[in-house]
């Protein structure tokens, strides 16, 4: 019976429906036709922003509109605000909606006991279609809104999907994405402030500043009144977007054993491998003789010899006035640890592998670095002829050569 019903409802069309229904039927029905689609297109619209308005309840945001009565009133618009102007806009559409649903059933009623049953069926597929069409129409477009109002407040990407990259066997809950398609660098903000901490830190800022000349004297006290005011700012804790799962989520993926939480080599994102793959990748990598050699056992490690004798080289310039004392502190190297290599997924490429990164932070000549680095970047910018800012600058000049 249904695929014959399904055959029937294919026959009926919609194309110039009003047309035959008007020389079949009276004023009064064609009417009566017209306000159905009317109330129908209304209770579509009215639905539409209800589940709309409840997904901004549910993340925390709210619609432009409201967010324009809230600056009007002059008051703060914390999140009990926008909560309370949220449910009134909801029990307002929620209202309007049960009073238009009692004159569409009044109306569907006269049409359904009015028209053929042919002329039913094509009715219905009209209102369907409609149906639909306005569906698909609205659900991409309130889509693209509140992804816009969640990532002006929050900072945030929205689409978590897309820019996370689970190439392990675990599966990740909506809460799971949630977390992680705030990055890796997302840090949650403290439910208090450290008085004594941040007086000490603006007091260390304050002493590393009291050797420059201030523009001004009123510069020296505004330093002073932005510590103060920032001590004093409490942190509303009613806006903020976490909530009990979202810690209970964070906390299991990091008890987790059996998944590596990394980001990708090129581009933003997350990248979720399992641990047994990732150990066995970068022990493919560390085991190609012809750019590692095996150093042994943890008694092997030459750290603590390289330092000293480091040192020694050190202390040998600085007393040939080589350099200043506060260089001499500042590249000293004291407590170094090894050189710490990981890998990061090549996610562009099959089977993902690893980039080896050999980070050298801790490590004996890491302050060395650092040192040579503020000495020789005016040097490669203002006098080197063979380094280029970024890839653009390369593309320009390989153009222009070309073209000569």
């Amino acid at each position: 019976m249904f695929p014959l019903f399904k055959a029937v409802l294919s026959w009926c069309g919609t194309k110039s429906l009003f047309n035959s229904l008007r020389n079949r039927y009276s004023h009064d029905v064609i009417s009566a036709l017209n306000n159905t689609i009317r109330l129908r297109g209304k209770l579509r619209s009215l639905k539409c922003k209800i589940a709309f308005l409840h997904l901004c309840l549910k993340n925390f945001v709210v619609p432009g509109y409201i967010s324009t009565r809230i600056s009007k009133i002059k008051c703060r618009n914390p999140f009990g605000i926008e909560r309370a102007f949220l449910l009134d806009e909801i029990r307002r559409h929620s209202e309007t909606l049960s009073s238009i649903k009692t004159q569409y059933h009044l109306l569907w009623v006269f049409v359904w006991n009015t028209l053929s049953f042919f002329d039913k069926l094509r009715f219905s597929k009209l209102l369907s279609i409609q149906d639909r069409t306005f569906q698909t129409n609205a659900r991409s477009k309130n889509d693209k809104y509140l992804s816009a109002l969640i990532k002006r407040k929050f900072g945030i990407r929205t689409n978590s999907d897309q820019h996370i990259f689970n190439l392990s066997d675990y599966i990740l809950s909506d809460i799971d994405k949630v977390m992680l398609s705030r990055g890796l660098d997302f840090c949650i903000p403290p439910s208090g402030i450290d008085k004594i901490g941040i007086f000490a830190e603006f007091e260390l800022m304050f002493s590393q500043l009291r050797t420059l000349c201030p523009s001004s004297i009123e510069s020296i006290g505004r330093l002073n009144e932005y510590a103060h005011s920032f001590v004093n700012s409490t942190v509303r804790s009613d806006e903020s977007f976490w909530q009990k799962d979202h810690f209970q989520s964070a906390k299991l993926l990091k008890a987790r054993s059996d998944i590596y939480i990394t980001k990708p080599d090129k581009g933003s994102g997350v990248v979720i491998l399992n641990r047994d793959d990732y150990s066995s990748k970068m022990a493919t990598i560390l085991e190609d003789t012809n750019k590692f050699q095996s150093l042994g056992d943890l008694s092997a490690d030459h750290t603590l010899r390289t330092e000293i004798k480091f040192q020694k080289k050190l202390l040998q310039l600085y007393k040939n006035n080589f350099f200043s004392k506060e260089i001499y502190s500042l590249i000293r190297p004291v407590g170094s640890q090894r050189p710490r290599m990981y890998g990061l997924p090549k996610i562009h490429k099959p089977n993902s592998p690893l980039r080896p990164i050999l980070s050298m932070v801790g490590s004996v000549q890491h302050g060395l670095a650092k040192w040579l680095v503020e000495i020789l970047d005016p040097v490669v910018k203002f006098y080197s002829i063979h380094c280029i800012p970024d890839s653009s600058v390369c593309f320009f000049h390989m153009q222009s050569l070309s073209v000569h």
